[in-house]
């Protein structure tokens, strides 16, 4: 579509995943925690039922991580941005009529949710052969090797 990324359009995106690291640029993103949502969700809704009486007003925080990367430029979040609140959201359409977001009914979308499973379990080793892959183009094991300065038996033994 000829956009340039950063220049014409910064992209971040969500749960700092292996397949943002590798793209081409890097995307930056962000991270929440999980576990602290669920941790506090819970809570909450004990908290509730105990007191099912009374009126209850909860504050509730969670931990965020931004991962600056080159799709946006490096830049971190200036410190009067760093603590905005974020609220749900429902995407436009062409058509300018709101839907809420459909992500997980895109088929491409899951390709890549799929993509991404893949590489759960690698170490920095494996991380490092597929960036000397992407990265320099890469199509020789023995190139591969020479660079991550890998001997034949552990390529052959990743590979």
């Amino acid at each position: 579509m000829g956009i340039d990324i950063p220049k014409d359009l910064y992209v971040i995106g969500s749960c700092n995943t292996m397949i943002s690291k590798l793209s081409k640029p890097p995307i930056s993103t962000v991270s929440i925690n999980l576990f602290s949502i669920g941790y506090h969700t819970v809570s909450a809704i004990q908290m509730i039922t105990r007191n099912s009486e009374s009126k209850i007003e909860l504050n509730i925080k969670n931990q965020a991580s931004y991962y600056p990367r080159e799709s946006t430029e490096n830049k971190p979040f200036s410190d009067e941005n760093m603590h905005l609140e974020v609220f749900p959201y429902e995407s436009v359409g062409t058509n300018s009529e709101k839907s809420s977001v459909t992500s997980f009914l895109d088929s491409s979308f899951m390709e890549v949710v799929k993509f991404e499973m893949l590489f759960k379990n690698i170490d920095s080793v494996d991380y490092k052969i597929l960036s000397c892959i992407i990265e320099n183009d890469c199509k020789k094991r023995s190139i591969i090797a020479e660079r991550c300065f890998l001997s034949k038996t552990a390529m052959d033994y990743r590979f």
